[in-house]
């Protein structure tokens, strides 16, 4: 199933590609939502304590969240992959060779 585009709120540094752009950006797993690597502080599981936060930086709760990526810009962005997943890209992007 297709999800349609979001409003994004480019004051929170939101990117527009459908898919990352290098091996130093994270693809958040909705359409037109990446994210540098070096730009996340936490990932958090999702819970619906945490939709107010994403409302703010991303306009609304899309379906399917299942985690959380929080920026150095302190917006709180919605993912469709696993935690786990997530965490493990990011450690993987942080071990890698400069």
């Amino acid at each position: 199933m297709e999800l349609e585009p979001p409003t994004l709120n480019h004051a929170a540094g939101l990117r527009s590609s459908p898919r990352p752009v290098s091996m130093d950006t994270l693809w958040l797993g909705y359409h037109g939502l990446d994210l540098p690597f070096d730009e996340i502080v936490a990932v958090l599981r999702y819970q619906p304590a945490l939709d107010g936060q994403i409302v703010r930086a991303y306009g609304r709760v899309p379906r399917g969240v299942r985690a959380v990526v929080v920026t150095v810009t302190g917006a709180y962005l919605p993912a469709r992959l696993s935690v786990e997943a997530l965490r493990q890209r990011w450690a993987d992007w942080r071990r890698r060779d400069p």
